[in-house]
């Protein structure tokens, strides 16, 4: 196994954090539309009317380390309005879901550029791993702004934020990776023969 730059998510084989370009922003748009309709296999957590489970949130994480943080941002911008629309919430109401699940792609593009390689196919799992906690930690802490529509704290905490935090983590655990592992670029001759090779014993 030669070729690992691709699935093990080196640098060199990344877009730069804020690289700007038609080919991003159309990716991010189509990633929208995706999330936005696959985002209706969103099923209401117990005791809860608005927290959901949300296979689909898989799809910004992997976006957003695959093309870079504008892209992840653009796909949850677009997506999660489509969501609200499709499940016959104004979109106005949770605007700052909206961005929180923009923030979501795009920290996970930034955690996915400037977080270490890995050299073994054991360490690429416990990377994506990391990315989509840190991406879904930190992005959802914007709904915080909940308290704005006069939702108390405590209720935003445990009755929104952690749950939203902890469903998504179960739902990306497994499938960022699947999604990872379906996707291979196919890497300029030049970029190939540059790409490190890693020893056999880190890929075991």
């Amino acid at each position: 196994m030669t070729d690992t730059a691709p699935s093990l998510l080196n640098r060199s084989v990344l877009p730069e954090p804020w690289s700007f370009s038609i080919r991003i922003v159309g990716i991010g748009i189509l990633g929208g539309l995706l999330y936005g309709l696959l985002g209706i296999f969103s099923y209401t957590l117990p005791h809860s009317e608005y927290v959901t489970i949300r296979p689909a949130i898989a799809i910004l994480v992997f976006l957003g380390i695959r093309f870079g943080p504008i892209a992840g941002g653009v796909a949850g911008l677009i997506g999660n309005p489509i969501v609200d629309l499709l499940q016959g919430a104004s979109i106005w109401t949770f605007w700052d879901w909206h961005l929180a699940n923009a923030l979501v792609g795009v920290i996970a593009g930034l955690a996915a550029y400037f977080l270490r390689p890995a050299t073994s196919a054991r360490g690429r799992i416990i990377r994506l791993s990391v990315i989509s906690l840190v991406a879904l930690v930190f992005g959802f802490a914007l709904t915080f702004l909940d308290l704005l529509r006069g939702e108390s704290g405590s209720t935003w905490w445990a009755g929104s934020y952690l749950p939203t935090v902890g469903w998504s983590l179960v739902v990306c655990l497994p499938l960022v990776p699947v999604l990872d592992t379906g996707w291979r670029p196919v890497l300029p001759v030049d970029s190939a023969q540059k790409a490190p090779t890693a020893p056999i014993s880190d890929l075991d």
